[in-house]
């Protein structure tokens, strides 16, 4: 048979904790996270400004070459530098 959801106020107080039974917290949890001086903890919206990058390559050598002989075919044949078969 159905039941009616129960509402909020209707919650078994041991369920959510009150002044009687309130919700254990761990020590070690509130002291994890830092705080201003005056007690609010620090939360910043996005990530910190002074990122170091890295100064790994991104691609091979081998892909960087291969990607230069593309650029300088294309360049060449834009300027229709490439000798033709009466030249050779």
């Amino acid at each position: 048979m159905w039941q009616q959801p129960l509402q909020p106020s209707q919650y078994p107080s041991y369920a959510y904790g009150n002044a009687e039974s309130p919700i254990p917290q761990e020590a070690s949890i509130e002291a994890s996270f830092k705080r201003q001086k005056d007690g609010p903890v620090l939360w910043f919206a996005g990530p910190p400004l002074n990122v170091e990058s890295t100064k790994a390559p991104i691609h091979s050598v081998s892909y960087l070459h291969w990607k230069q002989q593309q650029q300088t075919e294309k360049v060449a044949e834009a300027v229709d530098l490439r000798p033709t078969p009466q030249q050779q």
